[in-house]
This record gives C-alpha cells, sequence and structure tokens, in this order.
C-alpha cells in the first residue's frame, strides 16, 4: 500500500482544522510504515495553518499496543506543539481500546458508529 492510500490529508483553513483519515490497521507490522506516513504528511500543511488536527481512524478495524503506544507519542508531540488532538472512531473494539488505554482522557473523542452492512 501507498503513502497516499495509507494516509492521506484535507487542511480546512477557515476552521484551522488538519484532517488525517488513516486508512489502515495500525499494528506492529504496519506502526513503522504508517508513523513515517503520517509525518510525511503532517509537514505538507505548516504548523501555523491549522490548530486542530483530525485523527480519522473511522477506516481501522485493529489497533494493538504498538499501535496505541504510537499514538500516545504523537498526540503528546503535538500537544507540547499546542495542538488540539481528536480522534474519530467509527468500531466499538477501538473505541474499547482507547477507553482503557487512557488515549480517551487525552484527545477529544468522537464515536459514532457504524452501522453492519451484513
Amino acid at each position: 500500500m501507498s503513502t497516499r492510500e495509507l494516509i492521506s490529508s484535507e487542511l480546512k483553513a477557515s476552521k484551522k482544522r488538519l484532517v488525517i483519515p488513516i486508512n489502515s490497521d495500525i499494528t506492529s507490522s504496519t506502526v513503522n510504515t504508517v508513523g513515517e506516513a503520517f509525518r510525511e504528511t503532517v509537514a505538507q500543511h505548516p504548523m501555523e495553518t491549522w490548530k486542530t488536527i483530525y485523527f480519522d481512524l473511522r477506516n481501522a478495524r485493529l489497533i494493538d499496543s504498538k499501535g496505541v503506544n504510537w499514538l500516545f507519542s504523537e498526540v503528546r508531540n503535538l500537544q507540547t506543539r499546542g495542538k488540539i488532538v481528536v480522534f474519530q472512531v467509527a468500531s466499538p473494539a477501538i473505541h474499547r481500546v482507547m477507553e482503557f488505554s487512557g488515549l480517551e482522557q487525552l484527545v477529544i473523542m468522537k464515536f459514532r458508529r457504524r452501522r453492519q452492512t451484513r
């Protein structure tokens, strides 16, 4: 999967909002690739052009402990730079991971369960 397929971005300048859809699970086998793609994508948008960053995790089905560790690291890094971090989650399993890990207390959590299609 290419970097472009893995992570994209949309800057909503009027709202000073950077939306980063992550189109992959975040596991030990993908975290390095996801992390690199994330950093490249964020670097394309000067920090002064946005205040809030949305991690759009609605297409992710699984986040393991290494993925949670990476998310903690990125959240802390962004917050030290004065950024507001929002997670958009559709999977109940990922939402539970956010609750149990404590990530939910560090970010603004937007959880909306997707309707089952099966």
